[in-house]
């Protein structure tokens, strides 16, 4: 009888250590990933952020050492902004990638911040745009349990048309817009940004290859399109709009001047006569003004120019 007693014991207590959890081994440490996702205030005139631009579809984390070797990484964050991630004791450089492209194993992290992102293949406005992070210098304590927050930027900057206005002598007629796009857009990006001259372009000089949802829309009023920084580049960024006055197109690309990463551009245009021949000629002096106001993507005043 005792033996069966000792035998049900024991039974019992091995299907009960079965449904324990995980013990904490002795000074073991945790960063509390938090992905932060940013108001934004554009400008007076447009100051929403649709689900699109924060929206967060692929997280991955990697975690450094402060000699640049990868720790440990995970890339199975999903959807999710928030999780959990075992590390050693010591200083980190902790960074999150959302929507990018894959990340080599082993990577170091100049690396990283090298990973080249083509702007159409991790940026779609219907879908989401890639972004970048990262939180420096944190000091991890053996057994400790510690909160990262990592700030994300977008690598594209918006520009939202806001207003087309017709200030043509009344002998022309009316003015009828048909589309707007950007010209001499910047094709490819680092993660970290600071992408040499440009190799390659989308809808250089205008001549479209393709209806590109990011940078071409067809006009019915405002909308939104999305460019990766320029500065360094030959060619400017051009807004361009495609127009028919008196029953022939006409073509006003404006520079929109220095664009930055991350930025929010509201533009309202003036038109004041006719436009060009082809987009990749300048307009006479005189026939259209774009007014540019520039915020933060992630919060801040307005600050207003006008080209």
């Amino acid at each position: 009888m005792k033996r069966y007693l000792f035998i049900a014991s024991l039974v019992c207590l091995v299907a009960c250590s079965s449904d324990r959890t995980e013990v904490e081994k002795p000074g073991e440490c945790s960063l509390e990933i938090s992905i932060g996702q940013h108001a934004t205030k554009a400008s007076e005139a447009y100051s929403e952020l649709t689900e699109i631009e924060k929206a967060a579809n692929d997280v991955k984390i990697v975690v450094f050492d402060l000699e640049g070797n990868e720790e440990v990484r995970i890339e199975e964050f999903g959807t999710a902004t928030e999780g959990n991630i075992r590390v050693k004791p010591g200083k980190k450089n902790v960074y999150a990638v959302v929507n990018g492209p894959d990340i080599p194993s082993g990577i170091s992290e100049a690396e990283l911040k090298k990973l080249e992102c083509a702007l159409l293949e991790y940026n779609d406005p219907s879908s989401g745009f890639v972004q970048f992070g990262s939180n420096l210098g944190l000091s991890v304590d053996s057994g400790e349990h510690l909160a990262c927050e990592i700030g994300v930027k977008r690598l594209v900057c918006r520009v939202h048309l806001a207003s087309v206005s017709n200030l043509m002598p009344p002998a022309l007629g009316e003015l009828d817009i048909k589309s707007a796009y950007l010209l001499n857009v910047k094709g490819c990006e680092y993660l970290g940004g600071g992408y040499p001259e440009a190799t390659s372009w989308v809808n250089q000089n205008g001549t479209l290859d393709s209806e590109q949802d990011l940078v071409y829309q067809q006009y019915s009023g405002p909308l939104n399109l999305y460019t990766y920084a320029n500065a360094g580049s030959s060619l400017s960024t051009m807004l361009c709009l495609v127009a028919e006055v008196c029953g022939e197109t006409s073509y006003y690309p404006m520079d929109l001047g220095e664009l930055e990463a991350n930025k929010a551009y509201t533009v309202d245009v003036n038109i004041y006569n006719l436009g060009s021949d082809d987009p990749a000629t300048p307009l006479e002096h005189g026939a259209a003004k774009v007014s540019v106001k520039l915020a933060e993507w992630d919060g801040g005043d307005a600050v207003s120019t006008e080209i």
